[in-house]
């Protein structure tokens, strides 16, 4: 994988973290707990503080029954139902 300058953040990195970092990422793993229903709000984030670029993949992890929107800005590159969990793989496309 060669990921040499890579972290991870965990617990309340929305508002904790989030506003925090200046530098854009490569790959960005969103899975909230499903109850929580925050994936539009960090992904809001994510475009707002510029941590993303054209380039950035972004998994989001949410309940397969969510009835979910994908919000403006965000393309849907790929999309997975196991069971009761929807797995996707998310592109920002900046207008």
């Amino acid at each position: 994988l060669q990921a040499g300058d890579s972290a991870v953040y965990r617990h309340g990195a929305v508002q904790a973290v989030l506003p925090t970092l200046t530098t854009p990422f490569d790959v960005i793993f969103v899975d909230p707990p499903y109850a929580d229903h925050r994936v539009k709000e960090v992904l809001s984030l994510l475009a707002q503080h510029a941590l993303i670029h054209p380039a950035t993949m972004v998994y989001v992890e949410q309940a397969s029954d969510d009835n979910w929107v994908l919000p403006s800005g965000w393309h849907m590159h790929r999309e997975s139902v196991c069971g009761g969990v929807c797995a996707r793989l998310l592109k920002w496309e900046e207008r």
